[in-house]
């Protein structure tokens, strides 16, 4: 993961030897069908990492968000 302005950059690989007896099933068998359940599960929980670690660095869009909406709205009532 890889900051880059308000987003990061994720680099999403699978690696590994693929030995003979694989490279026969996957000609039958659907990689996705097979890996893309833990895929997923994969990347909901690097959307959490990723959230979290951005919100430890400091506060998330969404609140930085409210604040200003705050500001306004403060601003506006004082004056």
């Amino acid at each position: 993961m890889v900051p880059q302005g308000d987003a990061t950059k994720v680099t999403w690989a699978m690696d590994g030897d693929n030995a003979f007896p694989c490279k026969v099933m996957q000609v039958f068998m659907s990689m996705d069908d097979c890996c893309g359940k833990e895929f997923e599960k994969g990347l909901a929980s690097l959307k959490t990492v990723s959230e979290t670690s951005q919100t430890a660095k400091g506060k998330s869009a969404e609140e930085k968000a409210e604040e200003k909406t705050d500001e306004k709205k403060e601003t506006a009532n004082n004056g």
